[in-house]
């Protein structure tokens, strides 16, 4: 359920940042969707801290192999990419929108080119962070086959 919320709310944040340029005309409505935009991207913050403190907690009760540990530390990394990925693109999207309103904009749409930029940065740093957990999770279930072989061979 957790996951879900965290995910509507990032969702309804960015369609309220959507929806700014449309009602820049209406300088309380446009104050209205930045202030809940904002909020609901703290979500983030708010979860990051809530799974931390869970992780903490399993690592004093669960062996270090044990595989909900595992799959809590892929949990918590993928977690700490998302919250660095959305931090940079609203800090991005901040800048442009701010910057817009100072200097006229040029041909190049920079925002763009570093929204891009990020997004890859993103997909290569889940990618390599899943890839990670199949070569952990690969590594244990071999361990725990010899283990179990061993023992059968000793009695």
């Amino acid at each position: 359920r957790t996951p879900v919320l965290a995910a509507a709310s990032q969702s309804i944040s960015t369609v309220c940042g959507l929806f700014l340029p449309l009602v820049s005309a209406f300088p309380a409505v446009w104050c209205l969707l930045l202030v809940l935009s904002f909020l609901l991207y703290f979500i983030l913050f708010v979860r990051l801290s809530d799974k931390r403190y869970r992780l903490q907690l399993m690592r004093t009760s669960l062996p270090p192999s044990c595989y909900a540990l595992v799959r809590a530390e892929l949990g918590m990394r993928l977690l700490w990419q998302c919250v660095f990925t959305w931090s940079a693109l609203t800090a991005v999207w901040s800048v442009d929108a701010l910057a817009g309103r100072v200097v006229a904009r040029g041909a190049t749409d920079w925002c763009f080119i570093a929204d891009c930029a990020i997004d890859c940065i993103a997909k290569a740093l889940y990618t390599t962070a899943i890839m990670e957990q199949v070569d952990t999770a690969t590594q244990l279930t071999r361990m725990r086959k010899e283990a179990r072989s061993r023992r059968r061979l000793h009695g």
